[in-house]
């Protein structure tokens, strides 16, 4: 799965192409019809859809045309609230998700498993500067995966869990936490259709070494 952050975002929706749309977020919808709302959004239309994808939902009557700046301010409100950015895992994604970690079905299965980080495709971590944390706590509210704790006055990032998303930095009011970029960049497939033809490959690749290894 592929995490961006909100700066970088601002690039990918200024080059995305038209249409965009948006349309409410399914997991939402389902953790409100079972009475169970998100603990950490009033937001419901958050599901972004570009081009070719934005075209169908608008057809179909799922999704509404907007424009870039309407695309911008939803993405304020999400920052806002502290919600994680997951593009369409491409250089040119057809889709993004805007998600939280208590109703998003992909972060709230992903937070069970150990070292969660290595799951997704992010080029950055979280960081603390000790020497001017103040151990408000305000970081480990806003992480979505439960990867930041406060122990003795001072947050702790666990870099394992951490998917760089950057929800917990814009609100620290010491400015301790950042982001910082990772050695070795994760380049996303260029197109949707590489991303699926690259994991077709694998897929018949770990086949292959299935099927030698009962042979």
């Amino acid at each position: 799965q592929s995490i961006t952050n909100y700066d970088d975002i601002k690039q990918i929706i200024e080059n995305i192409g038209e249409p965009i749309a948006v349309m409410d977020c399914i997991c939402r919808k389902g953790t409100d019809l079972i009475g169970e709302p998100c603990k950490k959004t009033d937001l419901r239309e958050t599901c972004l859809t570009f081009r070719r994808g934005a075209d169908s939902f608008i057809e179909k009557g799922l999704a509404r045309e907007i424009t870039k700046e309407e695309a911008f301010k939803i993405l304020e409100g999400a920052k806002e609230d502290g919600l994680v950015l997951q593009p369409g895992n491409s250089l040119h994604p057809m889709s993004m998700c805007i998600c939280c970690g208590c109703c998003c079905g992909v972060l709230v299965s992903q937070k069970m498993l150990p070292g969660m980080a290595q799951l997704f495709a992010t080029n950055f971590y979280a960081e603390v500067d000790p020497s001017i944390c103040e151990g408000c706590g305000t970081c480990e509210e806003r992480c979505n995966l439960d990867a930041v704790h406060v122990e003795n006055n001072i947050a702790q990032v666990d870099k394992t869990n951490c998917i760089g998303c950057g929800v917990c930095v814009p609100k620290c009011p010491s400015g301790a936490m950042e982001l910082v970029k990772k050695e070795e960049e994760t380049l996303p497939p260029v197109n949707t259709m590489a991303t699926y033809t690259t994991i077709m490959d694998r897929k018949a690749a770990l086949a292959r070494e299935e099927k030698s290894f009962v042979c």
